[in-house]
């Protein structure tokens, strides 16, 4: 018993003396900070010397000034990119007297690594990174610095075809002159001073956030005509995802534009193919009026599509909004625009036919599409052979299309553009045996 006893104290004299060392070594490291040295490492080569370098050399030291270390790299140059990866990131180094190292200003955000101290030059200048080793607070200044934080949401402005705005790819640097002022309104603006006249000029913006792809605006742009030279306002309301968002323009020579240019206008998706190709060209039946042909179709698969409008230097896109479980064929739906690259890969509408071997014309509308709110497209599917145009295929409208050709009436536009069952190019008696032997089927 009295062994055990003395064991117990034995062993919590021990530990005392172990948290004793502990807390001399502490004391120790703490009075001898000044022996650390501080120094600073990144992911571009132009500005820390090289890429996430850990040794001390002396371009990459800070400098101590009171309690704080700080570093300036003169006359850095304007560099941006359009993805997360592509910002100037970095985190300070702590090279402690015993050989360790200690990192400040790295994170994890979705999986992966991201500094928190990110920004990016948007004009020349030198760029000032100061470290405070009490708080571990790290600031970035310089007159063309933007920095980041989770809370970070900036826009800009540009036109997507031309220089008209100084720059006309957003994977460019963007000046200052570009960014947007969010205005008390809630609607963020920008000036562009005496811009010339010009035609179809299309302008874009650019959501820059810290932990987001920039530039996820997309294809969600105004145009406009400048017909005298003048001072143009460009304004953005809403956010860069939202459905509802709105671009548009204002100044004494501004028009804007309300329909889209048209180039080609393709159905992408498996009916055919996913990118714009001749099999895809939809016909042009009206000024913005567009159909498409899918034969042979089969009932249990469904088909995905979307509606794409190629342009020389931008393009188009939109997806059917279908909330029905079933496909609802016959009926006008809801076309959405597509706001984004990204968003580009999920926003599709798919169908399913309901009987093997099926013929069905696509039509989309843009007759009353708005090009600043995007709001007011239509597309509609309509089963070949469904002559009532109620989705279905019945024996009334083999009827009605047996009237027709025997001249007793006279069929609609839209009737006669869905009763060539068999797709020979003629409405005919092989087309009243077609929509009868789908019935029976």
């Amino acid at each position: 018993m009295k062994i055990r006893i003395m064991s117990i104290i034995l062993s919590v004299a021990m530990t005392f003396s172990c948290l004793v060392t502990i807390t001399s070594i502490g004391a120790s490291a703490a009075d001898t900070d000044d022996e650390t040295i501080y120094t600073v490492s990144g992911n571009t080569e132009e500005i820390f010397g090289a890429q996430w370098s850990k040794e001390i050399t002396e371009y990459n030291t800070m400098t101590k000034d009171g309690d704080l270390y700080t570093i300036t790299f003169k006359d850095v140059q304007p560099q941006y990119g359009p993805n997360l990866l592509d910002k100037i990131r970095f985190k300070v180094l702590a090279h402690n007297s015993n050989g360790r190292i200690d990192e400040y200003g790295d994170g994890k955000s979705f999986g992966m690594n991201y500094y928190y101290n990110s920004f990016r030059v948007c004009k020349a200048c030198d760029v000032t990174i100061t470290f405070d080793p009490s708080t571990k607070d790290i600031n970035i200044t310089g007159d063309g610095v933007r920095t980041y934080d989770r809370n970070t949401e900036r826009y800009y402005a540009y036109s997507m075809n031309c220089d008209t705005f100084g720059i006309d790819d957003r994977n460019d640097p963007y000046p200052l002159s570009n960014e947007m002022t969010l205005g008390e309104d809630g609607v963020y603006y920008v000036t562009f001073k005496n811009v010339q006249p010009q035609k179809n000029i299309l302008i874009n913006i650019t959501a820059e956030t810290a932990e987001t792809i920039v530039g996820f605006t997309g294809y969600n742009y105004c145009g406009i005509d400048v017909t005298e030279p003048c001072d143009v306002t460009v304004y953005f309301s809403g956010r860069a995802f939202d459905d509802d968002s709105r671009i548009w323009a204002e100044g004494d020579g501004v028009e804007m534009k309300t329909k889209p240019e048209i180039g080609e206008m393709h159905l992408i998706g498996s009916l055919s193919d996913n990118s714009p190709v001749e099999s895809n060209k939809m016909t042009q039946t009206d000024d913005y009026v567009f159909t498409y042909r899918a034969d042979k179709l089969t009932a249990g698969i469904n088909y995905d599509f979307q509606f794409y409008n190629v342009q020389e230097n931008h393009k188009d896109m939109w997806y059917g909004v279908n909330d029905d479980s079933d496909f609802d064929f016959g009926t006008d739906k809801q076309t959405a625009f597509i706001l984004s690259d990204y968003a580009a890969f999920f926003q599709k509408d798919s169908f399913s036919v309901p009987f093997d071997n099926a013929s069905v014309l696509i039509t989309l509308d843009l007759t009353n599409f708005d090009y600043v709110s995007k709001q007011n497209a239509a597309y509609r599917i309509d089963l070949f052979g469904d002559i009532c145009t109620d989705g279905n295929i019945s024996v009334t409208g083999a009827t009605e299309l047996q009237k027709s050709l025997a001249s007793i009436t006279s069929l609609t536009d839209r009737q006669n553009s869905i009763a060539d069952v068999n797709g020979d190019g003629e409405e005919n008696v092989k087309d009243v045996t077609a929509i009868q032997e789908i019935i029976v089927k």
